[in-house]
Protein backbone atom coordinates (compact mmCIF):
# COMPACT_ATOMS: atom_id res chain seq x y z
CA UNK A 1 0.00 0.00 0.00
CA UNK A 2 2.74 2.48 -0.87
CA UNK A 3 2.32 6.16 -1.64
CA UNK A 4 3.29 6.24 -5.24
CA UNK A 5 2.12 3.52 -7.81
CA UNK A 6 5.95 2.95 -9.14
CA UNK A 7 7.08 2.12 -5.88
CA UNK A 8 4.32 -0.91 -4.73
CA UNK A 9 6.76 -3.40 -5.24
CA UNK A 10 9.91 -4.50 -3.77
CA UNK A 11 13.35 -4.48 -5.99
CA UNK A 12 14.68 -8.40 -6.76
CA UNK A 13 17.73 -6.07 -8.46
CA UNK A 14 19.53 -3.29 -7.87
CA UNK A 15 20.08 -2.48 -11.89
CA UNK A 16 17.16 -0.24 -11.90
CA UNK A 17 17.56 2.60 -9.82
CA UNK A 18 21.17 2.52 -11.39
CA UNK A 19 19.50 3.31 -14.86
CA UNK A 20 17.51 5.83 -13.79
CA UNK A 21 20.49 7.70 -12.04
CA UNK A 22 22.50 6.95 -15.42
CA UNK A 23 19.12 8.25 -17.79
CA UNK A 24 19.06 11.50 -15.02
CA UNK A 25 23.10 12.28 -15.51
CA UNK A 26 23.40 11.39 -19.79
CA UNK A 27 19.91 13.78 -20.33
CA UNK A 28 22.39 16.18 -18.20
CA UNK A 29 25.35 15.98 -20.71
CA UNK A 30 27.74 13.44 -18.26
CA UNK A 31 28.58 10.25 -20.18
CA UNK A 32 31.30 9.30 -18.66
CA UNK A 33 29.85 7.42 -15.41
CA UNK A 34 31.61 5.11 -12.83
CA UNK A 35 28.54 4.61 -9.66
CA UNK A 36 28.38 1.96 -7.15
CA UNK A 37 25.27 2.10 -4.89
CA UNK A 38 24.78 -0.06 -1.62
CA UNK A 39 21.10 -1.26 -0.83
CA UNK A 40 18.98 -4.07 0.00
CA UNK A 41 17.00 -6.66 -2.48
CA UNK A 42 14.09 -8.93 -1.27
CA UNK A 43 13.72 -12.75 -2.66
CA UNK A 44 11.16 -15.32 -1.70
CA UNK A 45 12.54 -18.66 -1.84
CA UNK A 46 10.35 -22.04 -1.31
CA UNK A 47 10.39 -21.30 2.36
CA UNK A 48 11.53 -17.79 3.57
CA UNK A 49 11.86 -14.07 2.27
CA UNK A 50 15.11 -12.60 2.69
CA UNK A 51 16.55 -9.44 2.25
CA UNK A 52 20.08 -9.40 1.52
CA UNK A 53 22.41 -6.13 1.53
CA UNK A 54 24.16 -5.68 -2.05
CA UNK A 55 26.44 -3.96 -3.92
CA UNK A 56 26.26 -2.56 -7.38
CA UNK A 57 28.42 -1.00 -9.62
CA UNK A 58 27.82 0.67 -12.85
CA UNK A 59 30.09 2.07 -15.56
CA UNK A 60 29.33 3.29 -18.88
CA UNK A 61 31.17 5.95 -21.14
CA UNK A 62 34.62 6.45 -21.98
CA UNK A 63 37.34 4.92 -19.53
CA UNK A 64 39.50 7.94 -19.22
CA UNK A 65 38.94 11.38 -18.32
CA UNK A 66 38.64 13.33 -21.47
CA UNK A 67 42.29 14.15 -22.24
CA UNK A 68 45.05 15.21 -25.48
CA UNK A 69 47.69 12.70 -23.66
CA UNK A 70 45.29 9.46 -23.73
CA UNK A 71 43.46 8.04 -26.13
CA UNK A 72 39.91 6.87 -25.18
CA UNK A 73 38.26 3.96 -25.40
CA UNK A 74 34.66 3.37 -24.70
CA UNK A 75 34.06 1.00 -20.70
CA UNK A 76 33.74 -2.72 -21.29
CA UNK A 77 33.24 -5.78 -19.81
CA UNK A 78 37.07 -6.32 -18.28
CA UNK A 79 36.71 -3.13 -17.01
CA UNK A 80 33.81 -3.88 -14.63
CA UNK A 81 34.97 -7.49 -14.09
CA UNK A 82 38.44 -5.49 -12.93
CA UNK A 83 36.56 -3.47 -10.64
CA UNK A 84 35.01 -6.27 -9.29
CA UNK A 85 38.76 -8.37 -8.97
CA UNK A 86 40.05 -5.40 -7.13
CA UNK A 87 36.97 -4.80 -4.67
CA UNK A 88 38.10 -8.91 -3.58
CA UNK A 89 41.55 -8.49 -3.77
CA UNK A 90 41.03 -5.45 -1.03
CA UNK A 91 39.06 -7.84 0.78
CA UNK A 92 41.23 -10.68 0.61
CA UNK A 93 38.76 -13.13 -1.09
CA UNK A 94 39.32 -15.36 -4.14
CA UNK A 95 36.45 -15.57 -6.23
CA UNK A 96 36.16 -17.56 -9.25
CA UNK A 97 34.25 -16.62 -12.17
CA UNK A 98 31.15 -18.97 -14.39
CA UNK A 99 29.03 -18.34 -17.14
CA UNK A 100 25.75 -17.58 -16.31
CA UNK A 101 23.16 -20.18 -15.89
CA UNK A 102 20.00 -19.23 -18.79
CA UNK A 103 17.75 -20.31 -15.70
CA UNK A 104 19.22 -17.20 -13.44
CA UNK A 105 16.48 -15.01 -12.93
CA UNK A 106 18.56 -12.20 -13.59
CA UNK A 107 19.79 -13.65 -16.54
CA UNK A 108 17.11 -11.93 -19.07
CA UNK A 109 18.49 -8.46 -18.07
CA UNK A 110 22.03 -9.08 -19.76
CA UNK A 111 23.13 -9.35 -23.13
CA UNK A 112 26.14 -11.27 -21.56
CA UNK A 113 26.62 -11.89 -18.34
CA UNK A 114 29.41 -13.88 -16.11
CA UNK A 115 28.77 -15.59 -11.96
CA UNK A 116 30.40 -14.54 -9.02
CA UNK A 117 31.19 -17.30 -6.01
CA UNK A 118 33.26 -17.69 -3.34
CA UNK A 119 33.83 -21.54 -3.36
CA UNK A 120 30.15 -22.97 -4.40
CA UNK A 121 28.17 -20.15 -3.11
CA UNK A 122 26.89 -17.59 -5.90
CA UNK A 123 27.63 -14.03 -4.86
CA UNK A 124 27.13 -11.99 -7.54
CA UNK A 125 26.51 -11.35 -11.44
CA UNK A 126 27.76 -9.36 -14.00
CA UNK A 127 27.69 -8.44 -17.59
CA UNK A 128 26.30 -6.12 -20.47
CA UNK A 129 22.52 -4.76 -19.70
CA UNK A 130 20.41 -6.28 -22.72
CA UNK A 131 19.67 -3.23 -25.35
CA UNK A 132 15.96 -3.52 -24.78
CA UNK A 133 16.31 -2.63 -21.18
CA UNK A 134 18.54 0.33 -22.15
CA UNK A 135 15.87 1.37 -24.67
CA UNK A 136 13.10 1.51 -22.13
CA UNK A 137 15.25 4.36 -19.99
CA UNK A 138 16.12 6.14 -22.84
CA UNK A 139 19.84 5.00 -22.42
CA UNK A 140 21.86 5.15 -26.06
CA UNK A 141 25.01 3.79 -24.88
CA UNK A 142 26.39 0.54 -23.52
CA UNK A 143 26.11 0.17 -19.56
CA UNK A 144 28.12 -2.35 -17.86
CA UNK A 145 26.79 -3.41 -14.41
CA UNK A 146 27.45 -6.04 -11.45
CA UNK A 147 25.75 -6.69 -8.13
CA UNK A 148 27.47 -8.30 -5.25
CA UNK A 149 26.30 -9.96 -2.54
CA UNK A 150 27.70 -8.20 0.50
CA UNK A 151 27.31 -10.54 3.30
CA UNK A 152 29.54 -13.30 2.01
CA UNK A 153 32.00 -10.92 1.34
CA UNK A 154 32.16 -9.71 5.14
CA UNK A 155 32.35 -13.34 6.12
CA UNK A 156 34.87 -14.06 4.47
CA UNK A 157 37.00 -10.73 5.31
CA UNK A 158 36.67 -11.71 8.91
CA UNK A 159 38.31 -14.92 9.18
CA UNK A 160 41.64 -13.64 7.33
CA UNK A 161 44.35 -11.73 9.78
CA UNK A 162 44.97 -8.12 10.07
CA UNK A 163 48.33 -6.98 10.52
CA UNK A 164 49.01 -3.66 11.56
CA UNK A 165 52.28 -1.46 11.49
CA UNK A 166 53.02 1.66 13.01
CA UNK A 167 52.75 4.70 10.80
CA UNK A 168 56.21 6.22 9.61
CA UNK A 169 57.25 8.89 11.79
CA UNK A 170 58.81 11.07 9.20
CA UNK A 171 56.61 10.85 6.10
CA UNK A 172 58.09 10.37 2.31
CA UNK A 173 59.36 13.79 0.50
CA UNK A 174 60.02 13.98 -2.83
CA UNK A 175 62.98 15.86 -4.26
CA UNK A 176 64.91 16.72 -1.01
CA UNK A 177 68.40 15.90 -0.35
CA UNK A 178 69.94 15.95 2.99
CA UNK A 179 73.69 16.16 3.60
CA UNK A 180 75.38 16.00 7.06
CA UNK A 181 79.14 17.34 6.65
CA UNK A 182 81.81 19.23 8.15
CA UNK A 183 81.92 22.88 8.76
CA UNK A 184 85.01 23.72 7.01
CA UNK A 185 83.36 22.02 3.60
CA UNK A 186 82.80 24.43 0.84
CA UNK A 187 79.90 24.19 -1.48
CA UNK A 188 82.30 24.68 -5.03
CA UNK A 189 83.95 21.11 -3.61
CA UNK A 190 80.16 19.94 -3.29
CA UNK A 191 79.17 20.96 -6.61
CA UNK A 192 82.24 20.17 -8.67
CA UNK A 193 80.88 16.43 -7.69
Amino acid sequence: NSLNAELDSMRITMAFTGLEVIAYNLSHKQSDLNLFEFGRVYHKTADAYREPEVLAFYKTGNVFAESWRIQQRKTGFYDLKEQVEKLMLHMGVKASWKPVDETHPLRPLFEQAITVSLGNEFIGICGGIHNAVLQSFGIKQAVWFAEINWQPLLLAMASRKVIFKEINKYPEMRRDLALVLDADVEYQSIAAI
